[in-house]
This record gives structure tokens, sequence and C-alpha cells, in this order.
């Protein structure tokens, strides 16, 4: 296998928290309200930080007992990378082919990482009576992520043409992913048939118009691919769908000012 190195930028926050960790609960001391700083919320934000009882963290190398940013080591998994870019899509789906590919870990900046709060559009449900809105979810929970704009270096291992050709299959299934949620979206209340919260209409708005945006971006590409990871996106983002109809999935929203994008957009660049 030959190394080839890669840049890895998030383009929207990316949530990655271990399955067997369980959090770090304030009322059991792991943390004190002096350590929470909330990145996506600047209204009552102190209000909200004493509100914080629960803290899911990035992935760590080792094990804390409390939450301790500045003194942990934070990393990406290479097999979280490599499942991404290992991602099926509508022609690929049936690829039984043997792997050929080994990719890192990265480590993390504790600086990079920042505690959000989940924000999720309600009332999705076509029986709900109430205007679909965007809202915090569980507000007493706080999950850690690496922030976007951000840029690291990784090293992955395999067959040039073999990675160009999984990172293009991978961009398709984002691509596929990305326009079933604009539909989604769309049957959320962006087609004017329901009832939209006024100051939640112009952020799913915005919404939609990123998404398109990253979908103008992916035209063209040869080195930079857009992929997606981690936790947080929903159903639709998570799983190949041939349509949405009759699917239930949950719309989070990536909560910071200038973005409203789907948790977990990334770019990788060959080098």
């Amino acid at each position: 296998m030959k190394r080839y190195k890669y840049r890895f930028q998030t383009i929207s926050c990316l949530a990655l928290s271990p399955r067997d960790h369980q959090g770090f609960y304030k009322d059991a001391g792991d943390f004190e309200t002096k350590d929470i700083r909330i990145s996506n919320h600047r209204d009552k934000l102190g209000d909200l930080e004493n509100k914080v009882n629960i803290i899911y963290p990035f992935y760590q190398y080792g094990t804390y007992p409390k939450y301790d940013p500045k003194h942990t080591q934070y990393y990406i998994p290479g097999s979280s990378i490599k499942g991404a870019i290992l991602a099926k899509n509508s022609t690929n789906a049936d690829d039984q082919s043997e792997i050929k590919l080994m990719v890192d870990d990265v480590s993390v900046k504790s600086e990079d990482l920042r505690l959000h709060l989940l924000y999720k559009v309600q009332n999705l449900a076509p029986e709900s009576e109430q205007a679909v809105e965007l809202g915090e979810f569980f507000p007493n929970v706080a999950v850690e992520m690496l922030t976007r704009n951000c840029d690291y270096t990784g090293e992955m291992f395999g067959n040039e043409e073999y990675i160009r050709h999984r990172l293009s299959c991978s961009q398709k299934a984002t691509k596929e992913k990305l326009g079933r949620f604009i539909e989604l979206l769309d049957n959320a209340g962006m087609n004017g048939r329901r009832k939209v919260k006024e100051s939640s209409y112009v952020k799913l708005q915005n919404m939609q118009n990123g998404v398109k945006q990253i979908l103008k971006e992916m035209e063209g590409n040869k080195d930079s691919f857009i992929l997606l990871m981690g936790g947080f996106k929903g159903l639709s983002l998570s799983r190949q769908l041939s349509s949405i109809d009759g699917v239930k999935s949950a719309i989070y929203v990536d909560h910071v000012e200038g973005s409203y994008l789907p948790h977990g957009l990334v770019r990788n660049i060959l080098e």
C-alpha cells in the first residue's frame, strides 16, 4: 500500500462521540458551570449554561474522570474517516469488493472543539397542528463538536485509483442524501403547504440554500470531495433512501451564525 496525504476540512460542525461513553454529569461532579461555554447560542447564555447537566464529549485518547478539555487528547478515529469514504450510493450498494484502504487517526486540538446545544426542527409530524419551528432539543445536554472551518492533515494507505474511486462514490452518496434532505425541508413547510414559524422559516430557508450551494460546489471537483460523517444528522442523511415518502427523519441544524447547515459536512482534499 502506498501512503497518501490529504486535508480534512469541516464545512459544518462535526459531532463524534464514542458510543461507550456515558457522558459527563454535573450532578456526579464531573464538571462545574464555570467549565461550560456554549458556542451556538447567543441569547441568555448564562441561563443556558446553568441548565446543562450532561456533556457528551468528542473522541478522546484514554479515560478522564472529569470534563477537562485543556488537558485532554482528542482525535478523529481513522475508522470514522474510512467509513465516510466507503459510504455506499445507489450505484454501488451491492459492491462487495475487497476493502483496500487504511486510514490513520487525526489528532485534534482542544481549542478547535466547542460545546453545542442541539437544534432540531419541531412539530414535523403530519398530524401536528402546531407551526413547524426550529428549537432546542434537550437543552440540558451539550455535545462537544469540532467547529466548522477547521483544517487538518491526515494520512491514508492504499491504491490511488481505488481511493479516488471510493471518494467519488462517497461524494455521490452525499449528493443523493442532500437531494433527499432538500425534499425533506420542502415537506417540512418550505413548499408553503405547512405553517412555519416566521423566525424559523428564514433559518430553514438559509439551510436549504446552503445545501444547494454545497451541491453546486460538488460539480467538477477532481481532488476535493465532500462527505458526510458523525452524528446528529437525522435518518435522511445517515442512510441511503430511495424515497422519503413516509420516512420520519429528524432535521438537526448546525445553529451557528452564518451557517445553518446539517451537521457533519466535511471536505477531503487529496494532496
